[in-house]
């Protein structure tokens, strides 16, 4: 098998991640959703984690700002991380966006106590967030925004699991950092 692709939950795909090492199958290119999605998963696997493929939704390298107060990704990253102690996940980036879209679609509504004014707002809503643009009048379904992907790679830097971006085709206003490497 050249190639595996995958959309396990954490607790599996390491536990078939070591037990395929341990059996000597080594893919190619192995591109993992889902259970790769936060940093810890990755670094329960250390070194077996090295150049495993991710889909990418939000990293602080994204170029957009807080459409509430101007904070850009980056430092909203840093203070996450001067916070907590923490390093950032791709979720959070999308965990604050839903109020910056929130407060956009209650503000566009006219009558924020009204559920069809405000839903309908929502239909109709343009925008950008910390996240990136946004446009819920487009579809590809009512009151749905989709957003593009980048694909990233696990690599290890001095002994912590971090994604690097390897493909930026869908959103080039995020800088490539790296390229395409085999396991």
């Amino acid at each position: 098998m050249e190639i595996l692709h995958a959309v396990p939950i954490p607790p599996d795909f390491i536990t078939f991640w070591r037990q395929a090492h341990q059996n000597g199958f080594t893919p190619k290119i192995a591109s993992i959703s889902k259970a790769l999605l936060f940093p810890s998963a990755a670094a329960a696997l250390g070194p077996l984690v090295q150049n495993v493929m991710s889909p990418l939704w939000w990293t602080p390298q994204f170029p957009y700002k807080s459409s509430l107060d101007g904070t850009t990704a980056s430092a909203f990253a840093a203070h996450y991380k001067t916070a907590t102690g923490q390093d950032w996940t791709q979720p959070m980036g999308f965990n604050y966006a839903v109020f910056e879209i929130a407060v956009a679609a209650l503000k566009a509504s006219g009558d924020p106590k009204n559920a069809n004014a405000v839903a309908h707002a929502l239909s109709t809503l343009k925008g950008e967030a910390i996240t990136g643009a946004y446009d819920f009048s487009s579809g590809p379904v009512p009151h749905v925004s989709q957003i593009p992907e980048l694909l990233a790679q696990w690599r290890l830097v001095s002994g912590t699991p971090q994604l690097v971006v390897i493909n930026n085709s869908l959103l080039p206003a995020v800088p490539v950092a790296g390229s395409l490497e085999l396991l």
